[in-house]
This record gives C-alpha cells, sequence and structure tokens, in this order.
C-alpha cells in the first residue's frame, strides 16, 4: 500500500447525503468515488449519485441467494462491501459462506464457498480477499481463483474486519466493546476495556458501545461507527481513541462535531479522492457525509533514485508540502527491512525540491524509500525504489502532462516497463515503453491521484 495523504481532524461537518426508508447496513466508495450502500429493507444494493439520488443497483429486494444482473440477483443481510479499482464491489453471505461479486454492470455472481457465518470481507494484495465469520472466529483468506484456508481464528463476536498492510488487519468487537489487532495472524486488542461506553481515552482507558464498523485511512488511524453509542470514533495506531463526531443521542441531525448526531450508524467508507467519510445509519436508514476530515499536506510531485560517480546513491524529490517537520531517508537489502541513513528538515510550506547523496558507494542492489514526517507527529512514506550497479547510466524519461484527461505521454529513450499504480499503490496496469513518445490511454481511469512507476523514478498524475 503507498499512501501520500497525512489526516488530520478538523471541523467535522456532518450531513445528510442521501436518504431511505430501509435499514442502511454497509457503505462502500466505489470506482469514480460514486458511494455505494446496502439495504436489508428491501435486500438490495443501491447506487448513489452526485447529488445524493439513490437508486438500485443489485439485489431483487427480496431476501434469497441467486446469482444474477441488477435487480434479478437476490441477497441476503449485507453486513459489509468491499470495492477493488476496477469498479467491482464484493460481499459475503452469511448463511451460504460464500464470497460474491458484483461488476460495474450490475452481474451479481459467487466467487467462493465453504466460509460457514462470514459476515465481513477485506481485499488485501494481489486479489487475496479475507473474510470474517463472528460466529466461529474463524477469519478466512480465498486466494485469487477461490481456493479457501483458514487465515486465522480465536476472537468471537466481532463485525468488521479491514486490510492495513500485508499481515496486518483491525477489527470492530461489536460484542466486547473493543478494537482489535490482528498482525502476523496474531490477534490482541488494540483499544477498549470491553465494557459498553464512550469514555474517550487510550487502550484499556477508552471504551467503545457496540463498535460495528470501521475503516483505516493512510496513516493507519482507524474511523469507527459506534452503533449503540450514536458516535462516529477515531482510533490512532497507538490507541488513542477520540470522539470524532455525533452528540450520542440517536438522531439524524446534520451539524460541525460533536453539534451533529446519528442513529445507529453501521457502515462506513472513505472517499479516497476527498478524504470524506461517509457513514450509512441502520436506524434512519439515511447516508451521511462527514467532511473536513482530511487536509493533504504533501503531494509527491516526483521522485527519483540514481547513481552517480563513484556509485554513490543520488535520491531527488519534489513535493508540495505544508507543516513537513523532516524526511528521514531509509535504506534496504532486502526491500523489507529499511535503516535511516540520512534526515533532511523540511524547507517550509509550498514547492520544493530536495537531495540525498548516500555517503557510502553503493554495493549491490538496495532499495530507498523515504519516511516524511509533520510538525504533529503523524507520517506518510514515498514509494520503494531500487538501485544495483548497473544503474550508474540512468534511462532519461519524462511524463507530461501530469494534469491529465483522456491521455498523457511519456517518452523515453529505450525500451522500458512501467507500472500504473493507483493511490494505495496497487497496480492498475503494466505498460510496456517503446523508445520515443509513447501516449498512454486514461480515458478508463476515474477521477484521483495515480503514480506512474518507470525504473527509478515515479511521477504523480492527476485526473
Amino acid at each position: 500500500m503507498l499512501c501520500f495523504s497525512i489526516c488530520k481532524a478538523g471541523a467535522q461537518a456532518v450531513t445528510s447525503y442521501s436518504s431511505n426508508p430501509g435499514n442502511a447496513t454497509a457503505t462502500v466508495a466505489g470506482r469514480g468515488d460514486t458511494i455505494y450502500t446496502a439495504h436489508s429493507s428491501p435486500f438490495q444494493i443501491n447506487k448513489i449519485s452526485a447529488s445524493g439520488v439513490e437508486t438500485a443497483f443489485a439485489g431483487s429486494g427480496s431476501l434469497g441467494n441467486a446469482d444474477g444482473t441488477g435487480t434479478a440477483a437476490m441477497m441476503r443481510y449485507v453486513y459489509d462491501l468491499e470495492s477493488d479499482t476496477a469498479g467491482n464491489l464484493y460481499f459475503t453471505d452469511e448463511v451460504a459462506g460464500s464470497l460474491r461479486r458484483v461488476t460495474p454492470a450490475g452481474v451479481v455472481s459467487t466467487l467462493a464457498t465453504g466460509m460457514s457465518g462470514v459476515r465481513s470481507v477485506a481485499l488485501g494484495l494481489m486479489d487475496t480477499f479475507y473474510t470474517y465469520a463472528p460466529s466461529s472466529g474463524i477469519v478466512y483468506r480465498v486466494a485469487p481463483g477461490g481456493t479457501v484456508s483458514t487465515y486465522a481464528s480465536g476472537i468471537f463476536g466481532a463485525l468488521d474486519l479491514d486490510f492495513v498492510s500485508p499481515g496486518n488487519f483491525y477489527l470492530a468487537g461489536y460484542l466486547n466493546h473493543v478494537i482489535y489487532r490482528l498482525s502476523g495472524g496474531a490477534f490482541s486488542i488494540l483499544a477498549g476495556n470491553g465494557s459498553a461506553g464512550n469514555s474517550d481515552g487510550t487502550g484499556a482507558a477508552a471504551s467503545f458501545n457496540n463498535p460495528s464498523s470501521l475503516v483505516v485511512d493512510g496513516l493507519h488511524n482507524i474511523y469507527v461507527t459506534d452503533f449503540s453509542g450514536h458516535l462516529l470514533r477515531k482510533v490512532t495506531p497507538a490507541g488513542a481513541v477520540t470522539t470524532f463526531a455525533g452528540s450520542g443521542t440517536a438522531a439524524t441531525t446534520d451539524g460541525t462535531g460533536t453539534a451533529a448526531s446519528f442513529n445507529s450508524p453501521q457502515g462506513i467508507t472513505v472517499r479516497r479522492t476527498t478524504g470524506s467519510l461517509f457513514v450509512s445509519e441502520s436506524g434512519s436508514g439515511a447516508t451521511r457525509q462527514v467532511t473536513d476530515v482530511t487536509a493533504l499536506p504533501l503531494d509527491w510531485i516526483s521522485y527519483s533514485a540514481s547513481l552517480g560517480e563513484p556509485r554513490h546513491a543520488y535520491i531527488r524529490w519534489v513535493v508540495k508540502e505544508k507543516d513537513v517537520h523532516d524526511y528521514q531517508v531509509q535504506k534496504s537489502t532486502d526491500g523489507r527491512t529499511f535503516s535511516p541513513i540520512g534526515t533532511l528538515p523540511g524547507k517550509g510550506n509550498g514547492e520544493n525540491s530536495y537531495s540525498f547523496t548516500e555517503p557510502q558507494p553503493l554495493q549491490g542492489k538496495a532499495y530507498y524509500r523515504i519516511l516524511q514526517t509533520d510538525h504533529y507527529g503523524t507520517y506518510s512514506y514515498s514509494p520503494v525504489l531500487s538501485l544495483t550497479g548497473d544503474d550508474l547510466r540512468q534511462v532519461d524519461i519524462k511524463v507530461y502532462p501530469t494534469l491529465i484527461q483522456e491521455s498523457f505521454t511519456v517518452w523515453t529513450e529505450q525500451v522500458l516497463q512501467a507500472l500504473l499504480l493507483d493511490a494505495r499503490g496497487q497496480t492498475l496496469q503494466v505498460l510496456q515503453l517503446a523508445p520515443g513518445h509513447n501516449t498512454i490511454d486514461a480515458s478508463g481511469l476515474s477521477s484521483g491521484h495515480y503514480f506512474l512507476q518507470a525504473g527509478s523514478h515515479v511521477y504523480r498524475i492527476i485526473k
């Protein structure tokens, strides 16, 4: 996962985004930032337009389990929705023990079975899914092709599972009023004391009241819907819990921060291009929008690594920054374990260029990344680039424009393979570049931030 955003709380304005009389049980931001919400009355998944109008997308409205297109398909209670960069939606069927997919055209199909009691689903790397069954406490792994295996077990009564990074997940512990962390197959409690409540604090000093759903931002902060507490909570990676929005009264009231109210908030998602949160309410059927959630004080404009004489790594990056404290250059010999090799202070708000030359000459192959920390203590990482002794002469590459509409151009002086990545670092396309000017079709991309990684260069592209 690649994250280039810094998330800080501001004035959390809560507004009603759409209204539906049925219970809203789950929500997700899909391709093009379209919001999808699942309801249990009627039993279907709806699409919400930018103006807040809900229309039926998939599901007949009757309780059942049948594949098909649009309203010809049937579904039961949908407690969680996941999406991928191609525009597909995913959900589980608790009774059938299955993982199901909905294409952008509304075609519903079953991808995998044999997972009794699964309610939640999370998409990991390389098209691998993870599902969770609260009744058995099992987390299943669904490999590409549908092969199911047990990934972890031992925690019962949670409702939602979210992927953070390889081997790391968070779970909303509905029955036990805690937030769990699953790391390397082992469970631990990140926050909550096990009793129902609404106390802010760190670790066991905090309390929740039936946390039902969660979403993780790029800095691993967690936003949690507190179902019976009628609140939206925020949990940092260190387990510090604060009330993010909501008065604690069961109502659908717009407002800012604690002046707003939620009515049994159940599902939650984040719109990646703006940082706004969307919360679905079981009590009212409404979908609410929480704005002013995410500031973007750092934009990576370009980032490159090259070798200079006598084989010293030269790291250069250009950023548009705000409130940045420093940049730490890190190095690894295996691409997994990184150590700092130098730190540069931030230059101040605006567009700035930085460069760093490694003091020691390069031996063999090495990997480089940059840890950026702002004045508030939050941080993000750059992509990882690699260098070897063969990189002494760098291939010249140009990418233009970087603010695109239907296409962009990549110029290179020799045959080269490049990767087009989404904002989360997942590969969308593998591009085979020929010498000269290569026109890349971007008409199928939704609005948002993308990255082109070519050789030891990374370029940001905005559509």
